[in-house]
């Protein structure tokens, strides 16, 4: 052989090396992408948006903020909804399933529902005072098509059948050890951080086989207040009642418009702190340690007050 054959086989080699090496490496991302699906969540909250909307959204934000985890809320994702089942599927740590009167009711919902049922079911129930459980008549397969309302999700092209929806359904509502129940005898924003607390003692109590951990990272316990809207600090904040501040009024005993009170104080909380020193103060976290007249003055001596206007 001369110096050119020797050259072209050499260039040949090279090229096909390339070219197997490219295969493998498409191959390798491929199978990467199936095994660890992207993006992923830790949690995915399950809610009826007329009824929860705020709380889901509160909730969302303290679970971020305390784990630094992402945390799917569909209202974010409006752009595919199709796409929903599949993060259920295969990319989520675990579904929160905010349960208040029409959650089940939903399309939505219960093709969430019934998906985590049929894959992973990695889930917990999170029960509000609204929420009222079903007969075992209501949840008959035959009677899937009256008792979910609406539409808009194709059940069957996703796998889903009536007789899947009802064992999902009745399968939630069976679940004891994982269940969480909004503590009705808690203020204004701490029920939910009292959610927020339970969610992630149990995450870090458990290992992904379900043994128990030999320490527990301390539970940090906090609601909303005018030093940290997101609750970050130890204990159950006790809101601060003072003359200069920016006060946030919203109906009370109504946790979707306190939850819509916690949202908007976060979301002031950054910028009232240049020029107003006291901060922000959520009139719903007002206990019964607060007197009256404390209440009263706090709101009359106010650098603005904002009211949350809810039915």
């Amino acid at each position: 052989l001369d110096d050119s054959d020797v050259t072209i086989g050499v260039f040949a080699t090279l090229v096909v090396a390339f070219l197997f090496l490219c295969c493998l490496g498409s191959l390798c991302q491929g199978l990467y992408k199936r095994l660890v699906p992207a993006p992923y969540f830790a949690r995915f909250i399950c809610h009826h948006k007329a009824e929860a909307a705020a709380q889901a959204r509160y909730l969302q934000m303290s679970l971020s903020h305390r784990t630094g985890e992402s945390c799917f809320l569909d209202s974010d994702h409006l752009s595919n909804l199709d796409n929903l089942l599949d993060i259920v599927r295969c990319r989520i740590g675990c579904l929160l399933v905010y349960l208040t009167t029409d959650t089940l009711h939903r399309p939505w919902c219960a093709a969430e529902i019934s998906m985590a049922y049929l894959t992973h079911r990695r889930v917990r129930p999170i029960r509000t005072p609204s929420f009222a459980d079903p007969t075992e008549d209501d949840l008959l397969p035959e009677k899937m098509d009256t008792f979910i309302h609406g539409s808009g999700v194709r059940f069957a092209e996703a796998g889903i059948s009536p007789s899947a929806i009802s064992k999902a359904m009745q399968w939630l509502l069976a679940l004891t050890t994982t269940r969480i129940t909004l503590n009705v005898e808690a203020v204004g924003l701490e029920r939910i951080q009292r959610i927020v607390d339970e969610v992630i003692s149990s995450a870090n109590r458990y290992t992904l086989g379900g043994s128990l951990m030999t320490s527990v990272s301390s539970r940090t316990k906090s609601g909303m207040g005018s030093t940290d809207t997101t609750g970050s600090n130890n204990g159950y904040h006790k809101e601060k009642l003072d003359s200069g501040m920016v006060v946030i009024a919203s109906l009370p005993n109504s946790d979707e418009a306190t939850a819509a009170a916690g949202i908007l104080g976060h979301l002031l909380q950054a910028k009232v702190m240049t020029f107003v020193r006291k901060g922000v103060c959520i009139l719903a976290n007002a206990t019964a340690d607060h007197h009256e007249d404390l209440i009263e003055e706090t709101v009359r001596q106010a650098r603005a007050v904002l009211i949350v206007l809810s039915e």
